[in-house]
C-alpha cells in the first residue's frame, strides 16, 4: 500500500468521536478548486494552493452521500471530474470509493487516518488511489478526451466494456462503471477521519 504523507495528521488508531473530519490537501504543482456537498445539498468550493493546500471539513457525525471533486478550471461540473465519494456514520460504518463512472480529470486518493477500533487491511481502512500520467495518449475511442479530462463514455452502464476496461486497468481502486462494487468500495468505523488528496 502506497502512504501518503501529510504533515501533523496521526495515521492510525485511536478511539475517537463519531464526528468525521475530511482534510481537502492538494499536492498537485498548481493550484485546485474543490468542491463539497452531501446529497442534495448546496455545493461549497474551496481554493486550494499549489503544493500544499489544505481544507479542512467538519462534517458532523453523518455525510449521507458526501461527493467531493476537484478542477484546475474552476469548473463545478462534476460529469467531468474524478469523483471521492464517502458516506460517513451510517449504522457505525463509513463507505468510500474513487468513482471515474463519469470521467478522470485529476489525481487522488482517500487516506484514512485516526482509525477507530480497528486497521488497514485491504479494503478495510484501506487507501484507494488512481493516477493516469498522460491522458491525451490514455484517453482511446469510445472515451472522448476534453482537453483536461476524460469521458467514460460507458462508464453510468451497468456491465464492463473496452471503454470502462480501460479505466479499470488503469486505476484497479477506482469505479469504472456504475455497478463495479466488488474492487471498488472501501469501508472504515465510523468516527475515523480521512485525507482526500490530489495528486498524491
Amino acid at each position: 500500500m502506497k502512504t501518503f504523507t501529510v504533515a501533523a495528521i496521526a495515521l492510525c488508531c485511536v478511539t475517537g468521536s463519531s464526528a468525521t473530519l475530511i482534510n481537502l490537501v492538494n499536492q498537485c504543482p498548481y493550484g485546485v478548486t474543490a468542491f463539497a456537498r452531501s446529497g442534495s445539498s448546496a455545493t461549497n468550493s474551496y481554493n486550494l494552493g499549489a503544493s500544499g493546500g489544505y481544507q479542512q471539513l467538519d462534517v458532523g457525525s453523518s455525510f449521507p452521500a458526501g461527493l467531493i471533486f476537484a478542477s484546475t478550471t474552476g469548473s463545478e461540473n462534476n460529469a467531468q471530474a474524478t469523483q471521492l465519494e464517502i458516506t460517513a456514520g451510517a449504522n457505525g460504518r463509513d463507505t468510500y470509493d474513487i468513482s471515474l463512472v463519469n470521467a478522470y480529470n485529476l489525481p487522488a486518493a482517500i487516506q484514512p487516518i485516526d482509525i477507530v477500533n480497528d486497521s488497514p487491511n485491504g479494503h478495510e481502512c484501506g487507501t484507494p488511489s488512481c493516477t493516469i500520467t498522460d491522458l491525451q495518449s490514455f484517453c482511446q475511442s469510445p472515451n472522448q478526451y476534453g482537453g483536461t479530462f476524460c469521458t467514460n463514455t460507458d462508464g453510468p452502464g451497468n456491465v464492463a466494456t473496452s471503454g470502462t476496461e480501460a479505466f479499470k486497468s488503469a486505476c484497479p481502486d477506482a469505479y469504472s462503471y456504475s455497478k463495479d462494487d466488488d474492487t471498488s468500495t472501501w469501508g472504515c468505523n465510523t468516527g475515523t477521519n480521512y485525507n482526500f488528496i490530489f495528486c498524491p
